[in-house]
C-alpha cells in the first residue's frame, strides 16, 4: 500500500502487539532449503495434496498446512542462520511478480509488496520489492559447502569465501544488478516462521520476511535496526509513520484510507491526522523490549490470531503489560479471518469477548481483518480515529522524552571534520525541543571508578531535529524523534543511550540505584500455559524491571508487607510514583508477575 509522504510530525502513538499476519511472497518455483534439502513450493503443494495435511479455506482457496517437523533456515538476532519450525501457506495468484536478480548471479521471484532485508547507506531495513533501489545490496546466505550452491556457482564460491571471510552459514550483502516485473498466473507460497518471521529462499539464498498489519496499513517494515553490521539485528521497538484521510463522498467505513485519492470513487481525500505505529515485538523472550514500547504508546492495537485459541500465554501477557504501564485506549485486531471459516471466526470472537472481560480492552471494538488481503483496514482506521483520539499535550511544561533508540550514523572511514554527532531516537513525553536547546541525559554515561561503577548525567546541545520523515527546527509529542547532538557519536552507537531520559537541564526526574516500591503482584504468572501461583518476593531475589524505556535488574534488600526495597544493577531516572513492571524467572524465561510504584 503505498502512502503520501508526511507533512508534519505524528500526533499520536499507536502500538502494536500480538500475532504477526503472514502474505504473499514467493512464486512457487523458488526453491526453499527445508531440513536440509532444496524445495521449490509447487512440490510442497503436491505433498500436502497427496498426504491430506492442509486446510482447505473459504474466499480463494489459500492452503495452510505444516508437514511433520517442517524445519526451514532463518535469521536469529546474531545475524547468524538458524533452524526454525515454520508453517506454509499458499494460494493462487494473477498479476505481476517481481524478478530480482544480483550481480553474483543470484534471484528470486517475489510479489511487489514483499520485503527484503536490505543494507542501503550502511543501515539495514527491510524494503519491499517494489521500493528497492539499485544502489541497494540484499541480504543473501552463503551456505558455501551447499551441493547447490558449488554446482550453480562455480567461480563464484572461491572469491565469496575470500571475500567476506565468514563460515557458511553466515549473511552477507550482495549488490543488485535488476528488478524486472513478470506476470505470473499461478500460485505463490509463504512461510510463516513464528520464532522469527523471516526465512531464507531463492537461488543462492536470498532472506525473506512476511507481512505484518502495520505493513499493510503504512507500506513501511516497521523492524528498522541497528546500522552495525558487525553487532546484527537485534529485535527491537519499530516505528512506521502514515497519514489518515477521509473521502467526502464515500460513506463509512469507505471513506477511510491512507492514500491521498480514494481507491473507490478516485476523489481527492481530505488529510485527518499523522499517525505513528509503534510495532513492538511478539516473542515471549522479549516481553522487556514490548514494555518499552508500551511505554511511549498513546493507544494500543491488540492483535489475535482467528485460526488460535484465545487467549494464547503471549496474548494475555502483553494485554497485563498495557495495563500495566497505563495504556487504556485499546482497539482489538481479529487476524488472519482469510484462513478459517465463518464459523470459526465466530468462536474466536466469542473467545475474545471472554477474555478481555474485566480488562482495560472490555467494549474495545473488534475488527476482523487480513493484512494481506487489505480486508476491512478501513474498518481499522474508523476505529482508530473514533476509539484513540491524540491526547492532550501540554507545551508549556519543559520538554522531555524517553530514548528509544541511539545510534552512529558516520559510516567507517568517516574523516574527522565530516563526522556528525550522536543520534538519539525518542518520543516527546511533554514540550517542545527546538534546535540549538541545551539538553540533558539521565542516567547517562557509566564511568567505571576503582571502588565501583557510576552513572555520569550528559550535556549537550541539539544541532538537529528530524520528525515524520523530515528535517524540523522544533519538534512536539507524538511519533518518533530523532535529536541529532553533539555527543561523540561512540557515546551513542549500538543502543548505548536507550533507556535514559532526555530534557531540559535541572528538570529530569530523580536518578535512583535504590527505590522502595509498592508492589501489586497477580495471582498468576503471566506468560506460563501453566499459569503458575505468584509467591511473594524473596530477600536477595533478582527481578527484571522497566520503568519507561530503561530496564534494569532489582535485587531485593529488604521486605515489609507490600513495601520492597531494591538495589539497582543499573540506575534508573523516574518520578515518584511511576508504574515499574516486574519480572520473576520462572523455568527458562522472565514472566511479568506483577508492578510496583516508586515510593522513594
Amino acid at each position: 500500500m503505498s502512502t503520501k509522504p508526511l507533512l508534519k510530525q505524528p500526533e499520536v502513538n499507536i502500538g502494536t502487539a500480538g500475532h504477526v499476519d503472514h502474505g504473499k511472497c514467493l512464486s512457487v518455483d523458488e526453491p526453499i532449503l527445508i531440513n536440509g534439502t532444496l524445495i521449490k513450493g509447487s512440490t510442497l503443494k503436491e505433498i500436502a495434496e497427496k498426504t491430506g495435511r492442509l486446510t482447505l479455506f473459504d474466499g480463494d482457496g489459500g492452503l495452510l498446512f505444516q508437514l511433520p517437523n517442517l524445519k526451514v533456515q532463518s535469521l536469529n538476532d546474531q545475524l547468524k542462520l538458524t533452524t526454525a519450525n515454520a508453517f506454509v501457506y499458499i494460494q493462487p495468484y494473477d498479476g505481476s511478480l517481481l524478478r530480482v536478480k544480483t550481480k553474483s548471479g543470484r534471484r528470486i521471484t517475489v510479489t511487489p509488496n514483499h520485503p527484503l532485508l536490505v543494507n542501503r547507506r550502511s543501515a539495514l531495513a527491510w524494503i519491499r520489492a517494489d521500493k528497492l533501489e539499485n544502489t541497494d545490496r540484499i541480504a543473501v546466505t552463503l551456505r558455501l559447502n551447499h551441493p547447490y550452491n558449488k554446482m550453480r556457482f562455480p567461480n563464484v564460491i572461491d572469491k565469496l569465501r575470500s571475500k567476506y571471510k565468514r563460515s557458511s552459514t553466515d549473511i552477507v550483502f550482495d549488490p543488485i544488478s535488476s528488478v524486472k516485473p513478470v506476470e505470473y498466473n499461478d500460485y505463490v507460497i509463504d512461510l510463516v516462521v513464528p520464532n522469527y518471521q523471516n526465512f531464507v529462499a531463492g537461488l543462492g539464498g536470498v532472506l525473506c520476511h512476511n507481512t505484518t498489519l502495520v505493513q499493510a496499513l503504512t507500506g513501511v517494515w516497521a523492524a528498522r535496526h541497528s546500522e552495525e553490521r558487525r553487532r546484527g539485528i537485534t529485535i527491537k521497538v519499530g516505528y512506521a509513520d502514515t497519514a489518515f484521510y477521509q473521502c467526502p463522498k464515500c460513506p463509512p467505513p469507505k471513506r477511510y484510507t491512507t492514500q491521498d485519492v480514494c481507491p473507490y470513487c478516485n476523489s481527492p481525500t481530505e488529510f485527518l491526522r499523522a499517525v505513528s505505529f509503534v510495532d513492538c515485538p511478539g516473542h515471549d523472550i522479549l516481553m522487556t523490549t514490548m514494555l518499552a514500547g508500551a511505554a511511549v504508546m498513546d493507544g494500543a492495537i491488540l492483535v489475535i490470531a482467528a485460526n488460535e485459541s484465545v487467549p494464547q500465554p503471549q496474548t494475555r501477557e502483553h494485554l497485563a503489560a498495557l495495563q500495566i504501564i497505563g495504556v487504556k485506549k485499546i482497539v482489538i485486531v481479529q487476524s488472519k479471518i482469510d484462513v478459517v471459516s465463518r464459523e470459526q471466526a465466530l468462536e474466536n470472537y466469542r473467545q475474545i469477548l471472554n477474555f478481555v472481560k474485566g480488562t482495560p480492552a472490555e467494549g474495545a471494538p473488534i475488527i476482523p481483518t487480513s493484512a494481506q488481503h487489505g480486508i476491512n483496514l478501513d474498518v481499522l482506521i474508523q476505529a482508530l480515529q473514533e476509539h484513540i483520539p491524540t491526547p492532550p499535550r501540554d507545551l508549556k511544561k519543559p520538554p522531555r522524552m524517553y530514548a528509544v533508540r541511539s545510534f552512529d550514523v558516520n559510516k567507517p572511514g568517516t574523516s574527522v571534520e565530516k563526522i556528525v554527532g550522536g543520534i538519539i531516537g525518542g518520543t516527546i513525553l511533554q514540550g517542545v525541543f527546538k534546535v540549538e536547546d541545551e539538553i540533558e541525559i539521565n542516567p547517562g554515561l557509566k564511568i567505571e571508578k576503582p571502588s565501583k561503577s557510576i552513572h555520569q548525567p550528559l550535556q549537550t546541545k541539539i544541532n538537529s531535529l528530524h520528525a515524520g520523515g523530515l528535517s524540523v527546527q522544533e519538534a512536539k509529542c507524538g511519533g518518533l524523534v530523532g535529536v541529532g547532538t553533539y555527543l561523540d557519536p561512540a557515546l551513542t552507537k549500538a543502543d548505548g543511550l536507550v533507556g535514559n531520559v532526555v530534557g531540559e537541564p535541572g528538570t529530569l526526574p530523580p536518578v535512583w540505584n535504590e527505590i522502595t516500591m509498592k508492589i501489586h503482584l497477580f495471582e498468576q504468572a503471566i506468560g506460563t500455559p501453566e499459569l503458575i501461583k505468584v509467591d511473594p518476593p524473596k530477600l536477595n531475589e533478582p527481578f527484571v524491571m522497566n520503568v519507561g524505556t530503561a530496564v534494569t535488574v532489582g535485587m531485593i534488600k529488604s521486605t515489609k508487607g507490600d513495601l520492597i526495597e531494591t538495589t539497582l544493577k543499573r540506575p534508573i531516572c523516574a518520578d515518584i510514583g511511576s508504574r515499574i513492571a516486574i519480572s520473576r524467572r520462572i523455568t527458562d524465561r522472565w514472566r511479568l508477575i506483577g508492578y510496583g510504584i516508586i515510593q522513594g
